[in-house]
């Protein structure tokens, strides 16, 4: 009997132990700048699971839940939209995140979750200065190359160093070497290959109007390129299958809502072959300008036009319908724009 009452015991003191270390965590929410999110999940990141799932109302969300340890946790929007907190027993935080800078939560209640953010703040300045360190270091090598290919013009050693150079900021030195090369070795198939690529980039030249397109939209209404003439328009041939204009898609979209009133618009021309993966990525990815395609893969009528032969692909072309410039995006691209509708 003694025995069944201390094993009692031992069970009620374990069992009270971990009773007293569960303590609620409550998290008000606010978010600034919403694009339709209606549901926030707070998951456990080290157990993988979902603690709570809350409803959104007026932009604003609340979590009232039981825990034992401190861990890492998320307060989830979407698949990409995300903040991370390291939540202790008994924490009572206020979170604001606003949609259009998801990496800069405000964050009060939890000194390590602030720190997780305030850190990240000051890494991206060293990231920065790398980047822009690498960038001095890369347009260095650019010159150096170049000044080699002029140098040696007609020398199959070009071939080890021109694909080095972007083909649409430096077509006069590839039609340099194309119409040396082509001179000396004419039947030789690697000059073959670059005589085709510098006609397929020459299709498409800066201060040359641009070639009309006509296709339809996702609900079959065709849609002149030259409808749009008397604003700056950004041909931006991509794809739904494509990972690196999927990466671009928030930069489009942020460049987009920060020059559309301005008299800027996008003509997306997709080289999807499935009308339901083209449709599905447009909402996805919330890309609210003209989209076109006639679903013909690599053999999209626009894309044989332009001499495409990679995505993403843009043809940035003015008020006129005139070819500005090619291959732009991100900061350059803005640049660009915001030079030209000053």
């Amino acid at each position: 009997m003694k025995r069944i009452f201390c094993v009692l015991v031992v069970q009620f003191l374990i069992f009270g132990q971990i009773f007293s270390q569960q303590k609620t965590v409550e998290i008000k929410g606010k978010i600034l700048n919403n694009s339709g999110v209606t549901q926030v999940k707070l998951e456990n990141l080290m157990a993988r699971t979902t603690l709570d799932s809350v409803k959104v109302s007026e932009n604003e969300f609340v979590f009232k839940d039981t825990i034992s340890e401190t861990n890492f946790y998320a307060v989830t929007f979407t698949d990409e939209l995300f903040t991370i907190l390291i939540l202790e027993p008994g924490d009572k935080i206020t979170l604001t995140v606003d949609f259009d800078d998801v990496k800069s939560p405000k964050i009060s209640g939890s000194q390590q979750s602030q720190m997780i953010y305030s850190t990240s703040q000051e890494m991206s300045q060293f990231d920065k200065k790398v980047d822009e360190y690498t960038e001095k270091v890369n347009e260095e090598r650019k010159i150096y190359i170049r000044n080699f290919l002029k140098n040696n013009p007609s020398s199959l050693t070009c071939f080890f160093y021109i694909d080095k150079l972007d083909i649409d900021e430096d077509l006069e030195i590839y039609k340099m070497i194309s119409n040396n090369l082509s001179k000396k070795y004419p039947e030789h198939p690697l000059v073959k290959e670059l005589v085709e690529k510098v006609k397929d980039a020459t299709k498409i030249d800066i201060g040359m109007v641009a070639p009309d397109i006509e296709l339809p939209t996702p609900d079959g209404t065709k849609i002149k390129l030259s409808s749009l003439r008397g604003k700056v328009v950004l041909i931006d041939f991509w794809a739904s299958w494509c990972s690196p204009c999927r990466k671009e898609s928030p930069v489009m979209v942020k460049i987009y809502e920060k020059f559309k009133s301005k008299g800027f618009e996008i003509y997306g021309v997709s080289l999807d072959s499935e009308k339901e993966n083209w449709v599905r990525a447009i909402a996805k990815d919330g890309l609210k300008w003209i989209h076109v395609s006639d679903l013909q893969y690599w053999n999209c009528a626009a894309a044989v036009q332009y001499g495409v032969k990679g995505i993403p692909f843009t043809v940035l072309i003015d008020k006129e319908g005139k070819v500005i410039a090619k291959s732009l995006r991100g900061e350059k691209l803005e640049k660009k724009i915001q030079e030209i509708l000053k």
